[in-house]
């Protein structure tokens, strides 16, 4: 129960110093022009330990956040690590989906919390596995 308060607490805290501060929006430039994205506020994916995510504290934490796990068939990675899809289960507005993004941090178990990003009909996930296409062989890398 204490863990609870103390999740809480930091939630209010955050959600404090979020709404006070001015977002920078995510973006990517693509044949020299710049494309801005938009926070899907709806889903997220987290990326922790194996053993963490089949844990009543895991279960717990994701109840608490009014959360569901949207897929059961979990994505292994290296190091004994999970990465998962999580859904809110009642839309947020931005500066709570922040707070909560940001009070995953606190968790050892949890090594990664990345965003989703609207698409058209469906969002688009991200990892942190960057992939990069090089031209050729010769290309000269900056």
């Amino acid at each position: 129960m204490s863990k609870k308060i103390i999740l809480l607490a930091s939630t209010v805290c955050v959600l404090f110093s979020v709404g006070l501060q001015a977002q920078s929006p995510y973006s990517y430039y693509y044949k020299g022009q710049k494309i801005n994205l938009t926070v899907n506020e709806t889903y997220l994916h987290i990326i922790a330990d194996n053993a963490f995510l089949s844990s009543p504290s895991a279960s717990s934490l994701f109840e608490l956040l009014d959360l569901e796990v949207e897929n059961p068939n979990v994505s292994s990675f290296p190091n004994n690590q999970t990465m998962i899809k999580v859904k809110f289960k009642s839309p947020l507005q931005q500066y709570m989906y922040d707070a909560i993004v940001n009070n995953f941090k606190y968790y050892a178990n949890i090594k990664k919390v990345l965003p989703f990003f609207e698409y058209g009909e469906e969002p688009i996930g991200t990892s942190d596995i960057f992939y990069v296409k090089l031209n050729s062989l010769n290309t000269n890398i900056l």
